[in-house]
């Protein structure tokens, strides 16, 4: 199973279609456009994916790509266990933000139990900029997310999923000279 990212123009004639795909599986399971046509997929990936390092299980990637299809870069990152990705969004300086979940700790992380939900960011070259695991004792996930510019040259974020059997919205910040920071918490259902 890989991964097919197609693109049609608005008389449907396809423009490109680009595959990205490892020895075992690649599962797309979001995407996103920036405004200069940019396109990021991610999802899971197991087994050898070209120019990335297995970690153990399913593990999260994020790839780039230009208006015309060209792969920019490909960022797989992971834990011993499963993890995969379940939402982007691109930060108006270019950068990336994703939300997922992983079943045990992520590097430079702490396990809660369970799985947890976490979320990250690149740079707009691919370079992993911060990483943040969260969630409960129970199962957890992040499968939503949304951005918006802070007025101070950063962004805030906004992840919504299910930590332990309940909807919780969480809110975060990022900027390159503040660093990460957490926000307020909000259980929903």
């Amino acid at each position: 199973r890989d991964v097919a990212l197609l693109k049609y123009d608005s008389a449907g004639k396809l423009v490109f279609s680009e595959m990205l795909g490892a020895s075992e599986s690649a599962s797309g399971f979001a995407l996103a456009v920036s405004n200069d046509g940019k396109v990021a997929v991610t999802g899971a990936v197991e087994g050898a994916l070209s120019g990335t390092t297995e970690r153990g299980g399913l593990d999260s990637f994020v790839s780039l790509f230009d208006a015309g299809g060209k792969e920019l870069w490909t960022a797989r990152r992971g834990a011993t266990a499963d993890d995969q990705v379940n939402a982007i969004a691109f930060a108006p300086d270019g950068s990336l933000v994703v939300a997922g979940k992983t079943s045990s700790a992520l590097a430079g992380q702490i396990a809660s139990g369970g799985a947890d939900a976490y979320v990250r960011g690149y740079s707009a070259s691919g370079l992993e900029t911060f990483t943040r695991q969260f969630g409960t004792g129970g199962d957890d996930s992040a499968t939503a997310l949304a951005l918006r510019d802070n007025g101070s040259g950063g962004i805030d974020i906004f992840t919504g999923g299910v930590e332990n059997n309940r909807g919780v919205v969480r809110s975060f910040s990022y900027s390159s000279a503040s660093g990460f920071g957490l926000g307020a918490t909000r259980a929903v259902g």
